[in-house]
């Protein structure tokens, strides 16, 4: 949609889609040790965050740059790759044993269902809002993110490797519905 508005050639174009995908792989590497360092939900919301800013920001940048929109696509996989090597394992850690192995598969399902909604945003919005309207729909993980760091609990497997003895009592209770 860009390119030719833009006069991009085609190494700049390539530049502006892969770029996302290398965020995603230094997010992936990043995240995981992170999450092992401050907790699997901060993680999960702090990439969220870091995800959400990066495409309100390439919704603000000026037409034709092109370098910007590259490094804040990074920004997006960062962010996006980040919460999800988080999102794993809280998912893993806090769902009963029984219900581990089906919770867990399931949760490649949002990923295909983010393609396709991302597709259909695109398809669907494209001509009404343009490309920077398109852009900004990529804000909305700020939400869920604000969402998350409210609601979701920590990994009380984490909790209790850091000594954190209280909250991993404090979340197991919340968890199971029972006074502390």
């Amino acid at each position: 949609v860009l390119a030719p508005g833009w006069h991009l050639t085609y190494g700049q174009s390539a530049m502006m889609l892969l770029s996302s995908g290398v965020g995603a792989i230094a997010g992936a590497t990043i995240g995981g040790r992170f999450a092992d360092i401050v907790g699997r939900k901060r993680m999960i919301w702090g990439g969220g965050m870091v995800f959400a800013l990066g495409a309100a920001g390439i919704a603000l940048i000026p037409d034709g740059a092109w370098i910007q929109f590259s490094l804040l696509r990074f920004v997006v996989g960062f962010g996006s790759m980040a919460a999800t090597t988080a999102q794993n394992p809280l998912i893993v850690e806090i769902t009963p044993t029984r219900y581990r192995t089906f919770v867990s598969s399931m949760m490649v399902v949002p990923v295909a269902l983010g393609t396709m909604f991302a597709a259909m945003i695109s398809a669907g919005l494209l001509p009404v809002i343009g490309w920077r309207g398109v852009a900004f729909t990529g804000a909305a993980p700020i939400i869920t993110s604000l969402l998350i760091l409210w609601l979701v609990p920590e990994s009380i497997r984490w909790l209790l490797s850091r000594g954190r003895n209280e909250d991993a009592r404090r979340e197991a209770a919340k968890l199971l519905g029972v006074a502390e």
